[in-house]
């Protein structure tokens, strides 16, 4: 146990970035070891913010507008399962690229261990449809710590956002402009022996999540 609690302090000095060949790019850090600080054994920070997909195919948000008996338009819900996380196949790329850089000895063990930070979720944006995404936020669960797995994002548009909202969603100026950001609490060591606590922070673009 003590083993792998020490196994996610990372060494501050040891970063090494690789980018896969889909564009994911990635921070790995050396773990601190209690019997050397030369150990090759890497964690990578959260990465990769994403739409899973779903059994049918599809990614994992959907939009409903829902209309009165004269077929006006009443309002408007929209759902999103939104995670984070590597592929096996994108892991195993990582590792052959962290050898390449790092050298033959170097391993990568996976994503850190991180805590839950405050503020862990928000939509970033000065646009229209980041307005009316904060604006219509009816329910969040908290971030997920461990890779792949997923928070459940529930949204609620009056009748004048609801009226919008179906063309804002589907604009691709919009979508480019509007950011999904995560925050993560990871423990790191100084060369001078001291730990503190860092707040890691992902983002990506509505339209890249989107693709």
């Amino acid at each position: 146990m003590l083993q792998s609690i020490q196994a996610q302090l990372l060494l501050e000095n040891s970063k090494q970035t690789i980018r896969l060949k889909d564009g994911i790019e990635l921070n790995c850090y050396k773990a601190y070891s209690m019997t050397t600080i030369d150990s090759d054994t890497y964690y990578y920070l959260p990465t990769n913010i994403n739409f899973p997909i779903t059994k049918s195919g599809d990614k994992s948000y959907s939009l409903l507008v829902y209309k009165d008996e004269n077929e006006k338009i009443k309002g408007a819900i929209m759902h999103w399962l939104v995670s984070w996380g590597l592929s096996k196949s994108q892991k195993n790329e990582a590792q052959l690229l962290l050898k390449s850089k790092a050298g033959s000895n170097a391993k990568l063990m996976g994503v850190v261990l991180a805590e839950k930070n405050k503020d862990d979720f928000e939509i970033q944006g000065k646009n229209k449809l980041s307005e009316i995404l904060n604006k219509a936020l009816a329910s969040k669960g908290n971030v997920p710590l461990t890779p792949n797995s997923k928070i459940a994002v529930a949204y609620k548009f009056t009748k004048e956002d609801a009226l919008k909202i179906d063309e804002l969603f589907h604009n691709r100026k919009e979508q480019n402009e509007t950011y999904i950001i995560m925050r993560f609490l990871v423990s790191f060591k100084k060369s001078n022996g001291s730990i503190y606590k860092k707040t890691i922070i992902i983002k990506q673009n509505l339209q890249t999540l989107i693709l």
